[in-house]
């Protein structure tokens, strides 16, 4: 055979290569591509922005338009942000882009902080859980897109948590943990203990500005630690502090 074969059949192999590597932690064999998830940055950044928008995450609106969000962002569409502000459709670009995250199994927390989440850590505060998430996604997200993606998710979440929108009784219902627990703990468990992994959840997304603050995160993360260690401590001597009262 001759060497230009050779070289041909080296290219093809580094270019199929290529395309197994993903930018964003799966499971199973789809791969996501850089151009796929800036698309699901975009996403997350117009719902992000039309928070309040009433149904978000509950009503689908119309399924065509779901539909053609969804293949935008399969296509690594780089003009969505701009056929989403045309079309004023946050309800569908929700739908869509949980169905991609669905789709393709995208991991968005790394494996450890899964982990953490789904273990039911008995008399561990939840402030506490959620800020050890917190520094493990900052200290094990393997590259900076999957730092920006669970940044920008969680995020997204607090926003809902804290700017979602009002029922007709003007009561403000939080749904976040509900909404997000599916995507960030896949799974046929996810909804297990949902009571118990709402409020961690809960103190995640409202922590989540601490990534933006690594040194100030540890700060609050040794903080809290050493709280629970009090509590244990005065526990075993049989006193009461005022944070048990």
């Amino acid at each position: 055979m001759s060497s230009r074969w050779w070289r041909q059949l080296f290219q093809r192999m580094k270019l199929s290569g290529r395309k197994q590597q993903s930018v964003l932690e799966t499971v199973g064999h789809r791969r996501v591509t850089r151009s796929q998830a800036t698309a699901l940055l975009q996403c997350l950044e117009y719902v992000t922005e039309n928070v309040s928008f009433f149904g978000l995450f509950l009503s689908t609106g119309q399924m065509d338009q779901v539909d053609q969000i969804y293949r935008k962002i399969k296509s690594g569409d780089s003009e969505l942000m701009d056929y989403l502000v045309d079309t004023s459709a946050p309800r569908e670009c929700a739908i869509a882009m949980h169905r991609f995250f669905r789709t393709y199994k995208i991991t968005i927390l790394p494996k450890r902080a899964l982990s953490l989440l789904s273990a039911r850590n008995d008399g561990i505060p939840r402030r506490l859980v959620a800020l050890d998430v917190l520094n493990l996604i900052h200290h094990e997200s393997s590259s900076g897109m999957r730092l920006q993606l669970a940044t920008a998710y969680l995020r997204m979440m607090q926003q809902l948590t804290l700017r979602g929108y009002l029922t007709p009784n003007e009561i403000r219902i939080v749904i976040s943990p509900y909404v997000a627990a599916p995507v960030l703990l896949p799974g046929p468990n996810t909804m297990r203990d949902i009571a118990t992994k709402s409020a961690t959840l809960l103190e995640l997304f409202l922590n989540v500005d601490l990534l933006d603050d690594p040194e100030r995160l540890s700060e609050e993360l040794g903080r809290e630690s050493a709280r629970l260690q009090r509590r244990r401590q005065c526990r075993r001597c049989g006193v009461v502090t005022s944070e048990q009262r």
